[in-house]
This record gives structure tokens, C-alpha cells and sequence, in this order.
């Protein structure tokens, strides 16, 4: 039985894996584009059959828009809504799983169908197995798996009027905001870097490289060095930096998972077998307070 899918989309990474991964399931790919004129013409040449353009003013953030594209998902009947795992992206989604009453999963690799039930793919087991999940009836579902190419024409789009949400005060606190999802260059901090004395080392580095921090969620959690607005991984926040540099990182999936689209990666790290060597372009097997300082130095 195909499905009516949408593909939420507020860039375009990942967006040919998702089309390959929804494709056994859809009669028609539809692109729900929240985002500008461009970014909908871009995507319309990747593969997906339509385009639904909610157009964002340049000074709304995406998530705005979430409840027009909820409203929009009900009307035209979606039953499996997917997205990249970027933040705007998955509240969006979330909205749209509310209002279409779908279950939602993430880390979902695979789509099938068995009769009337959908079928997901899910990663489990530190992303070393597959846990097949049925669905009766609507699903969301957050795509963890690899990007393809895929060469498309040119899918028509559809615009659509959309509204912003109105602003809400929902505190007096202001939120503390990292700047690691457009951050070119990310420090990670991990547990090696063994108390709270030694980070005026890593932010010397950051300073150095003009990048962000970044941390584990131990880090944050346990050790309280810092907020979760820093703490990368599948259950907190992603990025896709230029360099990521990963100090006393052991390497545990939640947390490279978080920086799995990052161009260079390099890890120092006195265990020579760290798994953070597995996901490492350039790895340094030493004491990261012999390498730090000298980097610094280099940089500056």
C-alpha cells in the first residue's frame, strides 16, 4: 500500500537519502519546503515529485511556520512525515505528528510497508543493528541514515500562504543560545579533560580558532562544566561544522552522532583505541594538555 509522505525540509541536507529511504513506500515524494524561494527551486531538482512551499519572512525563524505546515499535513492527508535530524526540521515535525496523530521514532534508516502497516527501520544497539517498527497507522519519523545523489528534473512548486505564530513570553529568563548549529569550527570537550581547572586550556583553543565549545553530555550532566545548549548528540543538539576538534572524547555514538555531517574531524586522545579514531579524519594519540598548548601557540 503506497502512503501519502511529506518530507519536511528547511535545508536540503540529506534530503537524497531521505527521498532514496521514502521511495518504497510513495506513490509521490512531496517536499514540504519552509524557507525561501531559492531553497524550494534547489530542492525541486533533487528528485521529489512536488514541492509545498511555505515561505518564511526573513526575519521568521523557520519553527514559526510549524503550525501552517500541521494544518497544511492534515488537509492533504499525510501519512508518514520525515525529516533530517536538524533542530528547526524536528519541530516542525513534531507539530505535524501531533496534529496527523502519528507515532513518532527517530534514527529511522528504512521504510517498507507490510499490507495496510507501515514499517520502519530503526538504529539501535549503538547504531549496530536495525529494530524493525510497525505502524498502523500515521508515522513521523526523523531520518538517520546516509545522504544520496539523486539527479531529479524539476518537480513543480506549489506556494502556499502560510502565518507565523505569534510571540509568546513564556519566561523571564532569557535563553542561553550556543551558536553551534552555524558554527564553521567546534572545540569538543569531553571527560578526559578531567576537571573543571583544565577548560581555561580548551577555550584558549577556542579562542585561538574563533569557534565554538562544545561538550558531551557527562559534561554537562555529571560535571556541570556546562549547559545542554553545548552538549552534542542525538539527544540534544547538532552540528555540521568545517573542523571539529575533539578533546578526551572516548567516541560514543550519541555524541558523534551530533557532529556526523562536520567536514574535518580531528581527535586527540591519549587511548589509542578511542572510538572517536573510528569517526577521525586526523587522529593524535597523546595527552591533550601537551598538544593543546602548542596548537594555540601554532595559531597564534
Amino acid at each position: 500500500m503506497e502512503a501519502k509522505v511529506w518530507i519536511i525540509a528547511v535545508d536540503s541536507r540529506r534530503i537524497g537519502g531521505i527521498i532514496a529511504a521514502v521511495k518504497p513506500v510513495a506513490g509521490e515524494v512531496t517536499a514540504a519546503v519552509v524557507g525561501t524561494r531559492a531553497l524550494a527551486d534547489e530542492i525541486a531538482a533533487t528528485g521529489v515529485d512536488k514541492v509545498v512551499l511555505f515561505e518564511t519572512a526573513e526575519d521568521v525563524p523557520a519553527e514559526a511556520l510549524a503550525a501552517s505546515v500541521a494544518a497544511a499535513a492534515k488537509d492533504a492527508g499525510v501519512r508518514l512525515a520525515v525529516s533530517n535530524d536538524g533542530p528547526a526540521a524536528r519541530v516542525i515535525l513534531g507539530t505535524v505528528a501531533g496534529a496527523i496523530d502519528a507515532a513518532v521514532l527517530g534514527s529511522v534508516v528504512e521504510f517498507a510497508t507490510d499490507g495496510d502497516a507501515l514499517l520502519a527501520g530503526k538504529l539501535i544497539a549503538n547504531e549496530k543493528a536495525i529494530e524493525t517498527i510497525e505502524a498502523d497507522g500515521a508515522l513521523a519519523a526523523i531520518y538517520f541514515g546516509p545522504d544520496e545523489d539523486i539527479a531529479g528534473g524539476s518537480a513543480p512548486v506549489e506556494a502556499v500562504a502560510a502565518e507565523a505564530g505569534a510571540d509568546r513570553i513564556v519566561g523571564f529568563e532569557e535563553a542561553t543560545v550556543s551558536g553551534l548549529s552555524s558554527a564553521p569550527r567546534v572545540v569538543g570537550v569531553g571527560m578526559g579533560v578531567g576537571s573543571r581547572e583544565n577548560l581555561p586550556v580548551v577555550e584558549g583553543l577556542a579562542d585561538a580558532l574563533g569557534a565554538e565549545i562544545a561538550c558531551t553530555l557527562p559534561c554537562c550532566n555529571d560535571m556541570h562544566w556546562y549547559t545542554a545548549d553545548r552538549v552534542l548528540g542525538s539527544s540534544h543538539n547538532t552540528a555540521s561544522p568545517e573542523l571539529y576538534i575533539a578533546l578526551g572524547i572516548s567516541g560514543n555514538p550519541n555524541h558523534t552522532s551530533g557532529f556526523r555531517d562536520a567536514k574535518t574531524v580531528v581527535a586527540i586522545n591519549k587511548n589509542p583505541d578511542a572510538e572517536i579514531f573510528n569517526v577521525s579524519k586526523y587522529g593524535i594519540v597523546a595527552d591533550l594538555f601537551d598538544i593543546v598548548p602548542a596548537l594555540i601557540e601554532a595559531l597564534k
